[in-house]
């Protein structure tokens, strides 16, 4: 998933833009794009960093599970991760 989403990053203009692209926006919605490909690749980092640590957790017998919380608040931060940017972006 890093690897895929850092060669994507390199390549916005073949993003799926939700404005025109123009030559007034080019450079501004590729920036507000590569900017949201960064942000959520880290959250993957994050999320996958988070997993792997307590996957360690439940194999020594210390947690029974992720949470009760763990996928509403990932949730959260990823659509929230990108609402912010689709207003953004259409600005």
């Amino acid at each position: 998933m890093y690897i895929f989403l850092t060669t994507l990053s390199r390549f916005p203009r073949i993003y799926n833009y939700l404005k025109p692209i123009t030559k007034e926006n080019a450079e501004y919605q590729y920036k507000c794009a590569r900017q949201l490909i960064i942000i959520i690749k880290a959250e993957f980092a994050i999320i996958f960093t988070y997993v792997g640590w307590n996957s360690i957790k439940v194999a020594l017998e210390k947690v029974s599970g992720l949470g009760i919380w763990f996928l509403p608040i990932i949730l959260v931060v990823i659509f929230g991760t990108l609402a912010i940017y689709i207003r953004k972006c259409l600005k």
